[in-house]
């Protein structure tokens, strides 16, 4: 099943990302965040109470707009946003290579990490 969720939203270039037992993605109703388990395809969002199933999802892009499925936003994915942070806190560090702000830099970098990690 966690395959034909994930093949459907990057088809429809909606947003998510997966945690252990939960797919997260931008609600079809509300734009928030909604979280679906992958096993069931029963998901909800907590923002506009609404829930339902793969197939609800499908319909509801059926019936919406092309105009507003283009208005789906990236939602926030914790993995990304970390892995993002390291690769410009690297790239600010070689960039400063043999300089008084490479070793700040190095002491930020390693304090964001115990903070992230």
């Amino acid at each position: 099943m966690k395959l034909v969720l994930t093949s459907f939203l990057k088809e429809k270039k909606i947003s998510y990302f997966i945690t252990e037992k939960t797919l997260y993605f931008q609600c079809f109703f509300c734009y928030e965040k909604a979280e679906m388990d992958y096993d069931t395809s029963v998901w909800q969002c907590k923002k506009c109470a609404r829930n339902g199933t793969l197939f609800d999802l499908m319909q509801r892009l059926k019936e919406q707009p092309r105009q507003s499925i283009e208005a789906f936003e990236r939602i926030y994915n914790p993995k990304k946003e970390v892995y993002q942070i390291k690769k410009q806190f690297k790239f600010l560090i070689l960039e400063n290579k043999k300089t008084p702000t490479e070793k700040k830099l190095v002491q930020l970098f390693n304090k964001v990490l115990d903070l992230i990690e």
